[in-house]
């Protein structure tokens, strides 16, 4: 009986391959047939994929600087509430003589959704540094303008900035490098190192002086230029602004240049108004036939009270900085004309075809959603 019903069912078994077998093939000369259609045939086409974006989306805690004589350029930041909080990846150009966004090529290899990171374009290249998602960042990628393509550092073979947030960046054209200071490793744990990079290499620096330790600072190249009473000011030097710092629990207000082998702090004197006290602001270099000023906009301040709380009140006003000599300078405050108000949080970058202060994104704060990003576009004069 064993054998008989083993036998049997190896037979009933090969009888249904060879059922199963010629059906196939009948199917098979049926979906040949005109008018004929068979289930289980040709799949239908995928969907085709959606449609290139034709302006960036609310963000927030983005980086964006000037990337050559006719552009800006932003990349990643936070989506917010109605991104269910996702970092972003995503490289933009905006023209403003234009008033148009062009969503960058990038080729396969892009760096990971971040946000809160280092950032500045010069010498045909922009330089993302760090940043933070849901751990801080060690990593330095580097965008080629001309072969719009990302390259990332190999952070393992070579020195790099340690994990993350907050540093501030810029391009020094005089020297050929980009110069990255401080940020925020953890709680109660911001760094005061200086690090420049070129050709693909971070060098650490080791200056006498140092700004203190800080994140969410502001830095832009100052040139030498006409100061005050037509005063030849020798600069040529990135300038550092503001930030926060653990040691005080506080919104910092002083202004470091950095002179290639060290950092001097830039005094304020007599006869202009309070310098602002700022941490993730935005500051651009303004020239002008007379010499020109720094200005410094957005960003948030924080009254001393209570200790250890970042409030993030937004600064609803602008400020310009005239030097009167390589170390010293005198605050005013400005009135800009504007196409409209930016949003806290938005960034600032200065457009040098057409001179226009620009602001991008921002958020706020929404009871029942909490963090809500703008996509608000501001050019100002």
């Amino acid at each position: 009986m064993h054998m008989h019903g083993s036998n049997g069912s190896f037979a009933e078994s090969s009888r249904f391959r060879r059922s199963m077998l010629a059906s196939l093939a009948f199917g098979g000369l049926l979906a040949g047939l005109p008018g004929v259609t068979v289930a289980g045939g040709p799949k239908a086409a995928p969907s085709p994929p959606p449609p290139t974006p034709s302006e960036p989306a609310p963000r927030f805690w983005h980086a964006l600087t000037t990337a050559d004589n006719d552009r800006l350029a932003m990349f990643g930041g936070s989506g917010g509430y109605q991104a269910g909080w996702k970092n972003l990846n995503d490289l933009w150009f905006y023209n403003p003589a234009q008033g148009k966004w062009a969503l960058a090529a990038t080729g396969r290899t892009v760096p990971s959704p971040r946000r809160s990171l280092g950032w500045s374009c010069g010498d045909g290249v922009c330089v993302a540094a760090n940043g933070v998602t849901v751990s801080y960042l060690k990593e330095t990628w580097v965008y080629d303008l001309g072969a719009q393509t990302w390259t990332q550092v190999n952070c393992l073979r070579y020195l790099c900035p340690s994990g993350r947030m907050g540093p501030a960046m810029a391009y020094d054209p005089s020297r050929g490098y980009h110069v990255l200071f401080g940020g925020d490793r953890g709680v109660d744990n911001a760094v005061a190192d200086t690090y420049t990079f070129a050709s693909g290499l971070w060098n650490a620096q080791s200056p006498a002086a140092n700004p203190s330790a800080r994140f969410f600072a502001a830095a832009t190249f100052v040139p030498h230029h006409q100061g005050v009473n037509g005063v030849s000011v020798t600069m040529d030097r990135v300038v550092l602004f503001g930030g926060y710092g653990y040691q005080n629990f506080a919104t910092l207000c002083d202004m470091w240049s950095w002179t290639d082998t060290g950092w001097e702090q830039v005094s304020y004197g007599p006869g202009g108004v309070a310098a602002p006290c700022l941490y993730s602001p935005g500051v651009v270099w303004e020239p002008s036939n007379g010499g020109g000023r720094l200005i410094v906009s957005g960003g948030y301040f924080d009254p001393p009270q209570p200790p250890r709380t970042m409030q993030d009140i937004p600064n609803l006003d602008t400020w310009a900085f005239t030097f009167t000599g390589t170390n010293s300078g005198v605050w005013s405050n400005v009135t800009q004309s504007c196409s409209g108000t930016p949003t806290s949080g938005a960034m600032m970058a200065r457009d040098k075809a057409t001179g226009k202060r620009v602001y991008f994104g921002g958020v706020v704060n929404t009871a029942g959603k909490g963090a809500v990003a703008y996509s608000n576009l501001v050019s100002c004069q």
